[in-house]
């Protein structure tokens, strides 16, 4: 659960069957390696991502997600993969340099000590190993808004840090890991496609104001990196 009490993965809940998920990045990064690597997701959620790399043959793969009630369906329909639950921010259970590629998507934004989680990648990276992280331009006009709309609606927000690449480069460098690659997207106001907002209320904003915003607001949104040790 994000801190607003909306399903970190609205979509898992009304799934029956879990599907893999690609994510292009990751892949390009993981083309460098053979498939006999050990690979960590840490804020894994239905665990979508992981099953996409065992179905490509990756069999050293693990993941780590907060939320508990997740695993109920995980543990039914994917029992062969190495999820459990804990903390992002102590990853106790796992030795030093144990991982070749640890990777988060968008994870650190919403952690309260992302700097915690950020020292705990860096103890269980092997040596050169590779962080490779996805997160949101906390200064980005669609990430202010968000963050208003969900404090007025929940009283919180998910997002309980802003990065813009600056920050993000600083604090991975705080732990020895050097950024080597960061890939930028574009977009608008992103927000209006989010499915923690009310569709119905969402539904006409978003046919109307996001096309006409797009023509005059397009900024970095998203950051993609890779970091090494």
């Amino acid at each position: 659960m994000y801190k607003t009490g909306v399903p970190n993965d609205v979509g898992f809940h009304q799934q029956t069957k879990i599907e893999p998920a690609k994510w292009p990045f990751l892949e390009r990064v993981l083309k460098q390696y053979n498939k006999k690597i050990s690979v960590l997701d840490i804020g894994c959620s239905a665990g979508n991502k992981l099953l996409y790399l065992y179905k490509k043959g990756y069999r050293k793969i693990y993941g780590i997600d907060y939320a508990a009630r997740v695993f109920q369906h995980i543990w039914k329909q994917l029992p062969y993969l190495h999820i459990n639950q804990g903390n992002a921010e102590n990853l106790r259970r796992f030795r030093n340099q144990q991982f070749e590629i640890v990777y988060a998507c968008h994870l650190l934004e919403h952690l309260p000590h992302p700097e915690k989680c950020v020292k705990e990648v860096a103890r269980i990276l092997k040596k050169n190993g590779t962080f490779v992280l996805g997160i949101p331009n906390g200064y980005h006009l669609s990430d202010i808004i968000m963050r208003i709309v969900q404090k007025i609606v929940y009283g919180r927000t998910d997002h309980l840090q802003t990065f813009d690449l600056k920050k993000i480069t600083e604090l991975l460098r705080s732990y020895s890991l050097r950024v080597t690659k960061a890939d930028i997207d574009k977009g608008s106001l992103e927000f209006l496609h989010d499915v923690r907002l009310n569709r119905k209320t969402m539904k006409i904003p978003e046919q109307f104001l996001y096309p006409l915003v797009k023509k005059i607001y397009w900024k970095d949104l998203y950051f993609n990196i890779v970091a090494k040790k």
